[in-house]
């Protein structure tokens, strides 16, 4: 198959989760045949129109745009693109049977991110545009999926990383801080759950990874006790290895929080709100939903009056759970099945879809 890819952050180097994804699908999508990728430049030469209708949906660009130039009178065999605004902006439907990936569904990111941007009398326009250039896009499509039908995977550790290193007693949480949900997920957890979490254990720190917070958070993170910034982490199997558990404190977005997984992977006890745990078995994993500074409390106190031995029995049942869930086989798997088979395993109607994604924002928020 000729195919064309139009992947989302930068695959030679994924050092955050949409780019993880991103090359997960390439390396599945070189299995069935030649790979050419395609990165899409930034934004330029807008019609009014069309920069209105981005500043008011945020996450779905014009669903009329244009195919670059580079690419017109070029046929695929398939046309695969990372999110319904990659799509849309180059009418990849035009350059031959079109699969999105859709990840975080437009519709559920407008209402639980998007939105707050915009001034209230706006929002309802705002959606209504999205909702209906997410339902073109992927009406002109030949298939698509979600994250319920093809679930993030996370990077594994390295060969050397070790489960049973020696521990500080540390909280950590690792992402992308310039993206929204991440940094107002640590302010939260800062204001509201870390407090109680000192009180407590005076002695725990909290280390915080990630390039890009915003200067207001990296104030509070200064101004909090025992908090530390690091900014981008070049080793974070060490980083991993000396913490007690991992935080992830998300409270918006949509899809699936990739670093729930990679915790898992790394033999580490995930703290995390409902939002984090959403798409992933949390009991499974042995993680600890937290809603309060006293559900971190109490499952703290668990967790460190465990001895070495049954720390790394639960530790250890958590890794291997990830390990099951984390298959790139059935990643690919799933790929292979749809764009292959596609001719003969219709995909569900995209109005079905778009009814069945809206139900489930809706019952989210």
């Amino acid at each position: 198959m000729k195919i064309l890819y139009i992947p989302s952050g930068d695959i030679a180097n994924p050092t955050c989760g949409c780019a993880v994804r991103s090359r997960f699908i390439y390396d599945a999508l070189c299995r069935l045949g030649e790979v050419e990728v395609y990165a899409l430049p930034a934004l330029e030469n807008e019609t009014i129109v069309e920069k209105v209708f981005r500043k008011l949906t945020k996450v779905v660009c014009w669903p009329l745009g244009k195919i670059p130039e580079e690419l017109k009178g070029q046929k695929f065999d398939a046309v695969v693109c990372r999110y319904v605004l990659n799509a849309s902006r180059i009418r990849a439907w035009n350059l031959g049977p079109c699969y999105i990936d859709v990840d975080d569904d437009p519709l559920t990111a407008f209402d639980s991110v998007e939105s707050k941007r915009l001034p209230r009398i706006l929002r309802p326009l705002g959606r209504m545009l999205a909702k209906w250039g997410r339902g073109y896009c992927l009406k002109k499509s030949q298939g698509h999926w979600t994250i319920d039908e093809l679930p993030n995977l996370a990077k594994a550790p390295s060969e050397g990383y070790r489960i049973d290193s020696p521990r500080k007693q540390q909280l950590m949480t690792v992402g992308l801080m310039g993206y929204r949900p991440n940094y107002e997920g640590v302010a939260w957890f800062l204001e509201k759950i870390w407090p109680t979490i000192h009180e407590r254990f005076p002695e725990m720190t909290y280390k915080i990874a990630g390039k890009g917070l915003p200067r207001a958070i990296v104030e509070k993170c200064c101004a909090a006790p025992n908090v530390e910034y690091f900014g981008f982490v070049e080793d974070l199997d060490a980083l991993y290895a000396e913490s007690l558990a991992a935080v992830a404190p998300i409270l918006s977005g949509a899809g699936t929080c990739i670093k729930v997984m990679e915790a898992a992977l790394h033999g580490r006890i995930v703290f995390g709100t409902p939002m984090a745990f959403r798409g992933y078995d949390a009991t499974l994993l042995h993680g600890v939903e937290m809603q309060t500074p006293l559900d971190v409390t109490r499952a703290l106190d668990t967790l460190r009056s465990l001895d070495d031995d049954q720390r790394r029995e639960v530790e250890a049942q958590a890794m291997e759970a990830a390990r099951r869930l984390n298959s790139f086989e059935n990643f690919s798997e799933t790929i292979r099945s749809r764009v292959v088979d596609s001719g003969e395993k219709r995909f569900p109607s995209c109005v079905e879809h778009v009814e069945r994604v809206e139900d489930l924002s809706t019952q989210s928020l």
